[in-house]
Parts: C-alpha cells; sequence; structure tokens
C-alpha cells in the first residue's frame, strides 16, 4: 500500500530538519505544513481539499504532510476529526514529535519572530542571530494568542496528550527534539523512513540551529523567568 502519513508536531521541535529531508526522498511527496492558515481562508472543506489535492500531486509516490494543533484549531478541527478524514484516505501511519522543554521552544519561536531567522541553511555562510528579549512571564504571544507562560505550556502539554488518546493504537513513531533529532538529525530521518516502510535513500542534513546559546545569553530576565518556574514541573527547562 500506498505510504501515506501526518506529522503532529507545536513547531520549533526539529520538525523542519526532518522534513526537509523527507521531501529528498524519491519515493515521497511532502507537503509540508498543509492546513497553515496563512495560506489562504481555510475551514473543514478547504482542509480536505487541500489533502485531495496534495494526493492527486502525489499519484503513486508516497504522501505526507505535517499540522500543528493551532492549525487544526483555526480550521474547526480537532486530532480526531482530521484522524476521521484521514483514515477514509489510506492513512494510517503517523508521527508525532515534541519537544520536552517548552520554555524553549516558546523562546525560540518569539526569537525567530524578533528576527525573521527562522531557519538557518547549513554552508550558508549566514549565522544565528543573537537578539537578547524579555520574556513577559504574565503575557506570552504564541499562535496569535496572548496567555501566561505556564498556561501556554499546560496547553501544549494537553493538546499532546488529547493526540495520543485518539490515536489509541494506531502505528505510531514518536520523536523527541532532545533525544532522537538535536542528537542526530539524520538518524531520526532514517527511523522515519524506515518506519514508513520506505527504501533507504540518502538526504543531507540542510539546516542547523538558529537558537544555539543558553537561556540565560537570550533572556534578559532570566532570573525572573527561573523564579517564575521554581516549584512547578517545569523548573527544570531553565537549566537545559
Amino acid at each position: 500500500m500506498t505510504t501515506r502519513t501526518c506529522m503532529f508536531h507545536i513547531g520549533r521541535s526539529g520538525s523542519t530538519v526532518v522534513a526537509d529531508q523527507l521531501r529528498q526522498h524519491p519515493g515521497l511527496t511532502w507537503a509540508g505544513e498543509l492546513l497553515d492558515p496563512r495560506r489562504g481562508s481555510f475551514d473543514r472543506a478547504a482542509a480536505l481539499s487541500r489533502i485531495e489535492r496534495g494526493l492527486d500531486k502525489a499519484g503513486s509516490r508516497g504522501f505526507g504532510f505535517e499540522t500543528k494543533f493551532y492549525h487544526l484549531r483555526r480550521a474547526g478541527l480537532d486530532p480526531a476529526g482530521l484522524l476521521e478524514l484521514l483514515a477514509a484516505r489510506g492513512f494510517v501511519r503517523f508521527l508525532v514529535i515534541r519537544r520536552r522543554n517548552l520554555l524553549r521552544k516558546i523562546v525560540s519561536s518569539l526569537l525567530a519572530r524578533q528576527t525573521g531567522q527562522w531557519h538557518l541553511e547549513a554552508g550558508s555562510g549566514a549565522r544565528p542571530i543573537l537578539r537578547p528579549m524579555r520574556l513577559d512571564v504574565g503575557a506570552v504571544v504564541v499562535e496569535r494568542a496572548t496567555t501566561p507562560l505556564l498556561d501556554a505550556m499546560a496547553r501544549y502539554q494537553a493538546d499532546f496528550t488529547a493526540l495520543d488518546r485518539v490515536l489509541g493504537d494506531r502505528p505510531v513513531l514518536r520523536l523527541t527534539f532532545e533525544d532522537d533529532i538535536r542528537p542526530d538529525p539524520a538518524r531520526a530521518y532514517r527511523r522515519v523512513t524506515a518506519f514508513l516502510g520506505l527504501p533507504d535513500h540518502p538526504a543531507e542534513v540542510r539546516l542547523v540551529p538558529t537558537t544555539p546559546w543558553p537561556l540565560s545569553r537570550i533572556l534578559t530576565n532570566f532570573d525572573e523567568v527561573r523564579a517564575h518556574l521554581a516549584g512547578t514541573p517545569h523548573a527544570w527547562m531553565t537549566d537545559d
């Protein structure tokens, strides 16, 4: 059966470096963030139309795309609704990428928005841009919403918990940025292709980290953030 898969993630988690390698595989058409509402007017019907067009373009090749939880919300969908659409179209294997350190994910998103440097190509001569910033723990702007830092983290965790529940016993490959992608993106890629039943095919790692510095160098109010997280399950995140 032709490979059809969907990757779930929240961004700034190594998903792009994995997806870029998958895009190099000759047996797979990778459509990226297919359900991103910035691509135009968007609702459930538009989501289905984009998926159908992607499948048509892929033809006999495998097909995959990725989505973020807030993209689904913008379309009036949830993971259960999306899985229902996908199951009817032969999607049977799924990928989930997580980043355990949600503080670094949020900081990376904010820094990228400030600098405009979302990705950095290896060998391009460009270097990561460090622009120290203050993180307002009471009003973090993520995914077009302003929310307290702890609430933003709780929302991400709740999204993944809900996703795990609806995925049930479906075949799923779960990767984490810290364990699987940051140490060796090429190994993460090989794990994905093996899981999808694709033949071995070399792929270049063409992207490098954009936020390599310790949080203490990025956040001008690092001590405030650390104190805010002290005594919570997230306290360890300031030490990573």
